[in-house]
């Protein structure tokens, strides 16, 4: 198992590098997702899962359910708080991206009322915000020398975008992982690893992107240093 592991994530650190060069060199931003979801779906280590692992999902509505034992079940309290408050949920996007599509967050409908669900769901009229996220990825290759803040905001955006869409059968959070750990290091930034029980995914899910930005940097047990 731990022999797996570990050669599971030698193959990840090699992606990233062979991905920070690719931005480096300033390729193209399809490019370098297509080599990410093609290694992706080889590396992945559960095989029973390597036929979606990093295939673009065609049906336009996907949900996911959690609760107390589910993947995320650190943020179901904070989930569940904000449906007793507001009912229905959706984060917003900001002026920058007021089209980009977001996921709708809301009670789960059980017949064991003591049995508190939550869905949320990944439902749009069409695919648009890896388009979004080509568009963020130009304008930091366009500045000849980004700031730590210009890096944080467009890092922070492409993931923002990428989990409200989740564009994957599966494989969407450790593919725009891959890619914005790519960035960071293209741009020689130093990253730690993320705080215990942080999620980059589950933390987009409720937050508005602007407020997703400004936050971004705390998600990490050190903020990003270039």
């Amino acid at each position: 198992f731990y022999q797996k592991k570990f050669f599971w994530a030698h193959q990840m650190n090699a992606l990233t590098y062979d991905v920070s060069m690719m931005i480096s060199n300033k390729e193209n931003f399809n490019d370098i997702l297509s080599l990410i979801e093609k290694q992706m779906s080889v590396i992945n280590p559960n095989k029973k899962s390597n036929y979606t692992f990093g295939k673009r999902r065609q049906t336009p509505f996907r949900q996911y359910t959690m609760g107390e034992m589910f993947r995320g079940a650190e943020y179901y309290s904070r989930y569940l708080w904000k449906l007793d408050e507001n009912g229905k949920f959706q984060p917003k996007s900001n002026e920058e991206y007021k089209n980009a599509n977001v996921c709708k967050m809301d009670r789960a409908y059980t017949f064991d009322l003591k049995d508190k669900l939550i869905d949320i769901d990944f439902k749009y009229d069409e695919f648009k915000n890896i388009e979004l996220a080509l568009n963020e990825y130009d304008k930091l290759m366009s500045l000849k020398n980004p700031s730590i803040q210009d890096i944080n905001k467009s890092s922070a955006t492409i993931k923002w975008l990428f989990c409200q869409e989740t564009p994957y059968e599966r494989g969407t959070d450790s593919i725009s992982n891959i890619l914005i750990k790519g960035i960071y290091h293209a741009n020689n930034v130093k990253i730690s690893p993320l705080k215990k029980k942080c999620s980059l995914d589950f933390e987009a899910f409720d937050t508005d992107l602007d407020e997703y930005i400004k936050r971004f940097p705390l998600f990490f047990t050190q903020k990003p240093e270039k």
